[in-house]
């Protein structure tokens, strides 16, 4: 009988391609040209798949969304990148600390330590003094210091040389090598970038200041057992003896690797955050960049020693 249409399955058309086909010059150009259409689409509409690194390196231009077919502005993708999201919520957290802070000052009783006064003279000789208040002086080392401050201010370093180097900064200032479109960095970039840079920063000094003591003059140790005071100074930080509980000597290498264990919560993981996409793109470098955008927001939450607790 006559029909008329026909339905077939399983269609399989088969063409002999050359060997090399995937290496020929036409494929390549070919190739270039999709994927130049492709990132264009991609940072038109903001996706996660365009960084700020590859606008910068396709001159990417916003007047060139209009010729794509089916352009709608509208239906730009406005949300923060991974990489940026974890830095806004690094920035919620410091915030919501400083805040718990002040809150619980009011509601909690404040401690207030008294300031040191002379005491009585029967407790200033040292063979008859009930309370015997001792000072102690901590020999540093400048060569471990230098080598500590080393580290924690090359790998500083390092990332802000990457990131300013991929963004291309120095050459927005000659048009002739960058056009001035690809040198107009998003404002919640800029933003981002300098919360990261704060948030480095401060980690570096808080164990520079508080953990490793840098600086050429021996740390002041002292031990004062009054009841009225019970405290241990070690440099500016103020110990109750209240709260000491247990005393442990430990081994040469355990220190050491409470040494490494501190060193590694002071590297720049929210620099290296942001840098991390400036690398050639593979799929598992989002799955890197969101792993130290992670630690950057425990490093917030539970301080620079995190590694070491």
């Amino acid at each position: 009988p006559l029909r008329d249409h026909w339905a077939i399955d399983d269609v399989r058309i088969f063409s002999r391609y050359r060997p090399d086909w995937d290496e020929s010059e036409e494929y390549r150009k070919r190739r270039e040209n999709q994927n130049s259409i492709v990132k264009l689409a991609q940072c038109c509409y903001n996706s996660d798949q365009c960084t700020i690194f590859d606008k910068v390196n396709t001159n990417f231009d916003e007047k060139k969304c209009n010729a794509l077919p089916g352009f709608d502005k509208n239906e730009r993708n406005l949300r923060l990148k991974s990489s940026e999201l974890f830095i806004f919520f690094s920035f919620l957290s410091a915030i919501s600390k400083v805040l718990y802070h002040r809150v619980s000052q009011i509601f909690t009783r404040r401690v207030i330590h008294q300031k040191e006064a002379p005491l009585p003279g029967s407790f200033l000789n040292e063979n008859s003094d009930m309370f015997p208040r001792r000072a102690f002086y901590s020999i540093s080392e400048v060569s471990w210091q230098a080598f500590v401050v080393g580290i924690l201010l090359g790998s500083f370093g390092g990332a802000m040389y990457q990131l300013v180097k991929s963004l291309s900064i120095v050459e927005c200032f000659d048009h002739r090598e960058i056009t001035a479109a690809s040198c107009q960095l998003n404002s919640s970039f800029v933003i981002t970038w300098l919360c990261a840079i704060v948030f480095d920063l401060r980690s570096i000094s808080m164990l520079t200041s508080g953990v490793f003591f840098v600086k050429r003059e021996p740390v002041e140790i002292l031990v004062d057992v009054h009841p009225d005071k019970g405290l241990m100074k070690v440099g500016p930080k103020t110990i109750a003896l209240a709260e000491v509980l247990d005393i442990y000597l430990r081994s040469p290498f355990f220190l050491g690797f409470l040494s490494f264990c501190y060193i590694l919560g002071g590297f720049p993981w929210a620099l290296g955050s942001l840098t991390l996409p400036s690398f050639e793109s593979h799929p598992s470098m989002q799955v890197y960049t969101q792993v130290m955008g992670l630690l950057t927001l425990l490093r917030e939450l539970l301080g620079p020693g995190l590694f070491a607790k």
